[in-house]
């Protein structure tokens, strides 16, 4: 028995066949063309304004309006540019008006024409109709007949409460209803034939029934493409297009899949419609899990290598092709959608929810299930890799566009398992959900909000690849991976050129390249003069060599450190020669110790910069890449040897550098400051550009006060710096001086700090140790000087014992108090001094052609 009161659908016959209609149903008419529609509307309109019905009219389509008298309803025009944007819309609109409000809405098979896919209108029916029905609403919806493929018009006769078959058969109106929710009668679900009279007849004639079904059958039959999906069908008109389409129809179909699959960044368009063709979409559609964009690390991966299979005439020989799947973006919704957290994920875009619902949803996306569908085509994939290495990127939309990088602000993660396929796919869905919660991570959306993203549209896509590697026993890793810049924003020498650009490089797993690990560091090398170092010392430049790569393993998932000593082991000594030096003076040591010869190796990577070309070919595809994104680019790669004579280099990524990283035009001379007085002064490991700004503050950690903390209390002191930055915007013109390592996870060498917690500063400075052996470096292309440099803020990395320091000036500044420490204990507020500088003359000075910057003051009678 259905207890919710009876509402008249204004049609007495219809109400006697479903019993009629009641509070909270959704009413769902399968329809050939809008008339028929709109035949049913109007006494259902009529009927409601008579009971002083609200009804709210929502308009959305091309069709011409289904509602005779728009002044007799309220009008809501949703924004249908986006899945999110229209949804989103409704499901506000619909709780603001509450309780038993009647709804009319636009043919939804309309809403291909914007999102191309029918799954989504399924998907949108699914939040919508049980919202509704909870509000004791009834909603008029409307579908086309034989236009959706089965499993979009089955999710929506599932979800609904009445759905209804429509036909105007020889001048005659038939209905047959398909579902009505918990009424029955012996002759409910039979065709009924509209009379003249105003009333519905049961249609009982086996002549008549047989000729109703034939009508229906015949409907679309011609359309060979009907009961498919229209994403499917738009990639079918794709492959017409190709040999049949003019140039016109050809170019606005290429444009309709870029603007639907690739991305909204227009820039991106721009390139894709000028180095891409049809064949390369439809090759993207095929290996697509899903519906929606592939993100814009995939994008940018296919597009950097598209150009230089164009335009590169070595790129086919050096090249590894690659071997990637996309999981589309409308995925990551409808994982939002079928575990029933779309109320929360609409609530996480108000101001108030930003955050709250956003933690919430961060430990919710781990623990959610994948519609049957997605999980058959996850396992599909997964058969074709077998059981080779994969790695699981995050992909999202505004990822690696030009203007944001959103570099490690997602997830990405290693699967090697070499276990069941049972075993492998539980590994895979963990990864994909994983990476789904880190969209919704307080840095990312601390990162979306310091850029005025909070209320754009983030929507997670994932790029599976195969990882470029080989097997060594039971490890697997490149050769060597790395990342490059088109252009070189660290320049520590004269004599490097900065439009020659620069790359990092590590032995295995790029993972090393991107992230700081402490006590070692990458190999960075200039391509405009590979062999100038960093740092001259040659035991500075031993004791910070790799010691670790990362690396699978066959049985584990995830990636490994493994050391170097054990790597050696098992590599070619040819490869050894490449990446690898002797360390003779050890050598002699431990022989003179033992009586006993043993090599001793260190990573150095110059036999690969002497004896290879690479370098050449490096430099060739980050200038032919630059010169057409008309852009300076940020590239992620690894290098195998089939040989020493043969090497393969896997473009995985490519991206925009961003614009902050540029370095300025300003003519800088040093005798600007000749007559300031340093309070910090080096010559080189700095990054920023050419600079001379007026600072208002400096926030200093004092070295002994630091020392002074356990290793717990200085996370408590990251927070409490956190708390400080916060305080200050990048208006403030704020500097930071913090001693260590600023960012490490290693407490014991620097102040863990996260970028939110230093992101509004204008500069930062990372002191060493004073008498210590901890000589601090760029680590350029790590993810953490990613947004750095994406912020704009200037870098000095300053060894005590090489720059000019002086500290105890500090003490000739006002200090300022902070509300944000009182909280903390005494030892903590002791380590952070704020000194105010606003009727100071102290200045930030950069200065690329000297290698010159620091810190510097005058004396106030001066």
């Amino acid at each position: 028995m259905y207890f919710k009161e009876p509402i008249n659908s204004g049609i007495l016959g219809l109400d006697r066949i479903l019993d009629n209609l009641r509070l909270g149903d959704n009413v769902v008419w399968e329809i050939t063309n809008i008339a028929d529609y709109r035949f049913f509307i109007k006494p259902f309109l009529d009927s409601a304004l008579l009971n002083d019905r609200k009804v709210v009219y929502v308009r959305f389509a091309n069709h011409d309006s289904v509602v005779e008298n728009i002044s007799k309803v309220d009008l809501f025009y949703p924004d249908v540019t986006s899945f999110e944007k229209f949804a989103s819309s409704i499901y506000k609109m619909i709780d603001k008006n509450g309780k038993e409000v009647f709804y009319i809405f636009d043919c939804l098979s309309e809403l291909v024409n914007y999102w191309a896919t029918d799954w989504m209108i399924a998907n949108f029916f699914k939040i919508t109709c049980p919202f509704l029905y909870l509000l004791d609403t009834v909603a008029y919806f409307s579908i086309y007949k034989n236009y959706h493929s089965f499993q979009t018009t089955q999710a929506i006769q599932e979800t609904t409460q009445v759905m209804i078959e429509v036909l105007n058969y020889q001048g005659n109106y038939y209905v047959q209803p398909m579902k009505v929710y918990e009424r029955y009668s012996p002759t409910m679900f039979l065709p009924h034939r509209f009379t003249k009279g105003g009333d519905f007849e049961t249609v009982v004639s086996s002549y008549e029934v047989t000729n109703l079904s034939n009508s229906i059958c015949s409907v679309i039959a011609n359309d060979v493409d009907k009961h498919i999906d229209y994403w499917d069908r738009l990639f079918i008109m794709a492959k017409r297009a190709i040999i049949h389409a003019s140039k016109q129809e050809y170019d606005a179909l290429f444009e309709r899949i870029c603007n639907l699959m690739i991305s909204r960044d227009p820039k991106i368009l721009a390139l894709y419609k000028k180095y891409l063709r049809m064949e390369d979409l439809i090759q993207i559609k095929e290996r697509l899990i899903g519906t929606g964009f592939i993100g814009g690390k995939a994008a940018g991966m296919i597009l950097a290598r598209k150009i230089l299979e164009n335009y590169y005439d070595k790129w086919d020989a050096i090249s590894e092709p690659h071997d990637s799947f996309y999981i589309g973006s409308d995925v990551y919704y409808e994982y939002i959608i079928h575990n029933g957290w779309w109320d929360l994920f609409v609530s996480q875009k108000t101001p108030e929810g930003y955050f709250v619902f956003g933690e919430k949803l961060e430990r919710l996306f781990l623990t959610g299930e994948f519609p049957e569908h997605i999980k058959n085509k996850f396992k599909l994939m997964l058969n074709y890799f077998g059981q080779y290495p994969i790695v699981i990127r995050s992909s999202s939309l505004l990822e690696d566009g030009f203007g944001n990088a959103f570099a490690g602000k997602y997830e990405s993660f290693f699967s090697s398992i070499s276990g069941s396929p049972d075993k492998r796919f539980k590994d895979f869905l963990n990864s994909v959900k994983r990476i789904y919660s880190s969209a919704m991570s307080r840095e990312a959306l601390i990162y979306r909000k310091e850029r005025g993203l909070d209320k754009s549209e983030e929507l997670m896509s994932i790029l599976i690849q195969r990882v470029s590697g080989n097997y060594h026993g039971d490890l697997y890793f490149p050769d060597i991976a790395g990342v490059g810049l088109s252009y070189n924003t660290y320049v520590w020498h004269e004599d490097i050129d900065p439009h020659d650009g620069m790359i990092r490089l590590v032995l295995g797993l790029g993972t090393r390249a991107v992230n700081t690990h402490e006590g070692e560091h990458s190999r960075i090398i200039s391509l405009s003069n590979p062999n100038l170092l960093t740092n001259s010392d040659v035991n500075e430049i031993k004791k910070y060599a790799q010691k670790f790569i990362d690396a699978l393993q066959i049985d584990k998932t995830g990636k490994h450190a493994i050391p170097l000593s054990k790597v050696y082991q098992i590599m070619p000594p040819w490869l050894l020669d490449l990446v690898a030096s002797r360390d003779f003076s050890t050598e002699r040591m431990l022989e003179s110790r033992k009586n006993k010869f043993e090599k001793i190796y260190y990573l150095s990577f110059d036999g690969f910069i002497n004896a290879t070309d690479v370098l050449s070919y490096l430099k060739d595809m980050l200038k032919i890449l630059e010169q057409h994104y008309e852009h300076p680019v940020d590239i992620e790669f690894t290098i195998n040897f089939l040989s020493p004579e043969d090497p393969k280099i896997n473009l995985v990524q490519c991206r925009p550098l961003q614009a902050n990283s540029i370095v300025g035009n300003k003519q800088l001379s040093d005798d600007m400051i000749s007559n300031f007085i340093p309070l910090i002064k080096v010559k080189g490991n700095f990054m920023g550009g050419n600079i001379f700004e007026k600072l208002d503050y400096i926030i200093f950690v004092p070295e002994d006060e630091f020392k002074k903390l356990s290793n717990s209390e200085r996370y408590e002191l990251a927070r409490a710096i956190g708390g400080v930055n916060r305080e200050f915007s990048k208006e403030d013109n704020c500097i930071m001086v913090l001693p260590g390592r600023i960012g490490t996870t290693t407490p014991s060498l620097g102040v863990p700090v996260s970028f939110s917690e230093i992101n509004h500063m204008r500069g930062l400075v990372e002191m060493g140790f004073f008498g210590s052996d901890f000589s601090p470096e760029l680590s350029f292309g790590t993810h953490f000087f990613q947004d750095i440099v994406e912020s704009g803020i200037f870098f000095i990395a300053a060894d005590p014992k090489k720059a000019t320091v002086n500290l105890d000036s500090f003490k000739n500044f006002k200090e300022k108090e902070s509300e944000s420490v009182l909280n903390f204990k005494e030892n903590i507020r002791n380590c952070i001094k704020i000194y105010d500088l606003t009727s100071r003359k102290v200045y930030l000075y950069g200065n690329i052609k000297s290698q010159t910057a620091g810190i510097f003051y005058k004396k106030q009678h001066q």
